[in-house]
């Protein structure tokens, strides 16, 4: 009798990065593939709190940590000195992890690794252990830290433009670990058509009818959930990917508008409020937010849709293994 399937997915310890594994690997384990999913401690502490209590008793998947290398008090928001400690400590506790499980019960071994790009030392200790790597890239997750003027010029223009709005700003990536870095009286300036929290359910957020229009940085997990969504981007894109995103999201799907810098390079109060008003008054946007939404939802759909047979097929591959 062949064994059932076992998947070894790692993500990397990141917000943009946790999430999107967490939900390929609910959807591995719900077509019978056995799912271990493996963090580090800091990270695995997170996730176990968070996630609903019969997600482990339904066999759907479990947890295990690994140590990161950092002391319990270490700042794991210094991402240079997370990322060192990571790529120095934690592979050997990886192999250690792998040898153990596949040394010890022959129905439990792991038959394939799915890693996250950026955990690529995860890939080569799969090939070591002569087992399928499967890679991932889920590019990126917010970096509001980069750009500690956007509360001044996001202040300008959207008072500007008299519009409400939800902002969620993490208080973890601002300098002291608080909302202080705001304008001085801003949040009582515009508390009657504001909210600002520190964490959204974004999916649940954008499905509601009165979203007109999301400010977003394109990473890509935003960037899926406002297309299927069906809401239009204001596009500010960092680095990486996220400039290619927004290319896709204005030129191509034509379904957002882009924030342009001027002769010095700065992103004005009067661009950001020209741009809002534009998006928010343009029906051919809003027809091609609602068109790309369709095809999204399509391709997700369970009876022929693409993504959905792709995902099949992947499926397949591995109970083949």
């Amino acid at each position: 009798m062949k064994r059932q399937p076992h998947a070894l997915v790692i993500p990397y310890p990141a917000q943009g990065h946790v999430a999107p594994l967490m939900k390929l690997a609910l959807q591995i384990a719900s077509h019978g593939v056995q799912v271990t999913f493996a963090n580090t401690e800091s990270t695995h502490a997170k996730i176990k709190a968070s996630l609903p209590e019969n997600v482990e008793e339904a066999h759907l998947i479990s947890f295990v940590s690994l140590p990161d290398g950092m002391e319990p008090d270490d700042d794991r928001t210094d991402w240079v000195k997370l990322n060192d400690s990571i790529h120095r400590t934690m592979p050997g506790y990886l192999e250690d992890f792998i040898l153990k499980v596949n040394g010890s019960n022959a129905n439990q071994k792991f038959t394939c690794v799915v890693a996250d790009t950026s955990v690529g030392w995860a890939l080569e200790l799969a090939k070591k252990a002569g087992l399928q790597a499967v890679a991932v890239w889920p590019a990126g997750g917010p970096c509001l830290a980069l750009a500690l003027h956007l509360p001044q010029l996001l202040e300008a223009g959207i008072i500007d433009t008299d519009q409400p709005f939800l902002w969620v700003i993490r208080s973890d990536l601002m300098n002291d670990g608080s909302l202080a870095k705001l304008p001085e009286g801003f949040i009582n300036r515009v508390s009657n058509r504001a909210k600002f929290v520190e964490w959204a359910p974004q999916e649940k957020v954008l499905a509601h009818p009165s979203v007109a229009c999301f400010m977003s940085h394109c990473g890509w997990n935003s960037t899926m959930e406002g297309l299927t969504m069906g809401v239009p981007f204001l596009c500010w894109p960092y680095l990486a990917d996220q400039f290619c995103n927004r290319n896709y999201i204005c030129d191509v799907w034509r379904i957002g508008l882009g924030l342009r810098k001027d002769e010095n390079g700065v992103i004005t109060r009067d661009e950001i409020s020209s741009k809002i008003k534009t998006l928010l008054s343009s029906q051919d946007i809003k027809a091609n937010a609602v068109h790309v939404k369709e095809v999204a939802r399509k391709s997700l759909h369970e009876s022929g849709g693409s993504s959905c047979r792709n995902f099949n097929n992947f499926i397949q591959h591995i109970k083949s293994i």
